[in-house]
């Protein structure tokens, strides 16, 4: 570059840091200008709303989406580093779709464990396994410490939130809520 080289203009945009180019962009208002972090971009593309991007962060380049443009921020900003290729966004749509299909069912099968271990009816076989993340299945009646009551509670409220989410039927929702409280009814009285 000469001395009377055009430099390129630096416009300032914001972004969300993202694990991975999969996951998807937060549903933000693009010109509210307290979301996002953002960064200086002197890149020769044009930034675009939903355009993934690298840029520096905390363990190093990061992936980011942009999420809008300016800021109120005074301080020092850092720069874009460069646009995701598309086979980055390719292999982590990949990889976020299959982390994303295994999470929804292992969430599934806990549930299933924990609806037949209340006594509840389930179809098809059911793990043996609790899955990686998700808190042992809890006795659903007998005696406990107030740690271990308040434990229990925490297990069946999990449950009786999930079973409402994944829309099982009322009866089966509150009877997975009534063994969450009675749970917390042995914590608040102290050990049984």
């Amino acid at each position: 570059m000469g001395w009377f080289s055009k430099k390129p203009k630096i416009t300032v945009v914001r972004i969300a840091y993202r694990d991975s180019h999969g996951e998807p962009a937060p549903d933000w208002n693009p010109t509210d200008m307290e979301r996002g972090y953002a960064f200086n971009w002197a890149l020769k593309e044009q930034p675009a709303l939903g355009m993934r991007v690298i840029v520096p962060g905390g363990d190093g380049l990061t992936p980011a989406v942009v999420v809008g443009f300016g800021t109120t921020y005074k301080g020092e900003l850092g720069m874009v580093r460069r646009v995701a290729t598309g086979d980055e966004i390719a292999r982590d749509q990949a990889r976020y779709a299959r982390e994303h299909e295994k999470a929804t069912a292992d969430a599934a099968a806990w549930l299933q464990m924990a609806c037949k271990a209340a006594g509840l009816t389930v179809s098809g076989r059911t793990r043996t396994k609790v899955p990686t993340g998700f808190p042992a299945i809890a006795p659903v009646d007998g005696s406990a410490t107030q740690r271990q009551a308040s434990e229990y509670g925490r297990m069946w409220w999990r449950a009786y939130k999930q079973a409402e989410e994944a829309g099982l039927p009322a009866d089966q929702v509150q009877h997975l809520k009534s063994i969450a409280r009675q749970w917390f009814a042995v914590r608040d009285k102290g050990e049984s």
